[in-house]
């Protein structure tokens, strides 16, 4: 009955840890957002453009936070484009394939070929003006290929997220099965395993 109990306890934190996760992200990306929006109502675009790159990066899959802010942040791209400010414009764009590049393995989809294309095309267009000599096709070409591999993730907070799991979750299952002193010692390494997991995780997310 106690292992039973024990069992029952541990997945309740376990469920009430990752549903905390969930509504802190969706809360953050939701009010930064909206701090982004308004900032944009008040002509702060640089703030705004700021905002929206967080709010992106507050991912979940169950809302359109990070897809709000990359259209958000294209639309940026594409006035200052318009204005000839081809600096920020390529600083906007950038942003939103930011926003992709920073929530999953292997991006893809329609928004972030348009950011990437955008991205491309006018840093090209930015660098040609310092060079009129500059073939900015070929040019738009390159930057295209190199805004389409995805730079990898820190190796060492790679294998410290993995460690971290696996502490947390190998231990649980060893206190659920020890008594005594077994189980206070596995409980505390879970517990370690499980603070180490999330630094990782922070350190490889936005």
């Amino acid at each position: 009955m106690k292992t039973r109990t024990l069992v029952l306890v541990t997945v309740g934190l376990l469920v009430f840890c990752l549903g905390a996760v969930v509504v802190k992200v969706h809360v953050e990306g939701t009010r930064t957002l909206a701090a982004a929006k308004e900032a944009l109502t008040r002509k702060d675009r640089e703030q705004a453009r700021q905002l929206f790159l967080q709010a992106g990066r507050w991912y979940l899959p169950i809302n359109t936070v990070r897809e709000e802010a990359a259209e958000a942040l294209l639309g940026l791209g594409d006035a200052f484009r318009a204005e000839g400010n081809l600096q920020e414009a390529t600083l906007a764009f950038d942003d939103a394939r930011a926003v992709f590049y920073a929530t999953a393995a292997h991006p893809s989809g329609p928004l972030l070929d348009r950011a990437n294309q955008s991205f491309a095309k006018t840093l090209a267009a930015w660098q040609k003006t310092t060079d009129s000599k500059t073939d900015e096709v070929a040019l738009t070409a390159r930057y295209l290929e190199q805004a389409k591999r995805r730079a990898m993730p820190s190796t060492f907070y790679s294998v410290l997220l993995g460690l971290g799991l696996l502490a947390w979750v190998g231990s649980t299952f060893v206190a659920i099965r020890s008594t005594g002193r077994r189980r206070l010692v596995a409980l505390g390494v879970a517990t370690a395993g499980f603070g180490l997991w999330l630094l990782a995780l922070v350190f490889l997310g936005p």
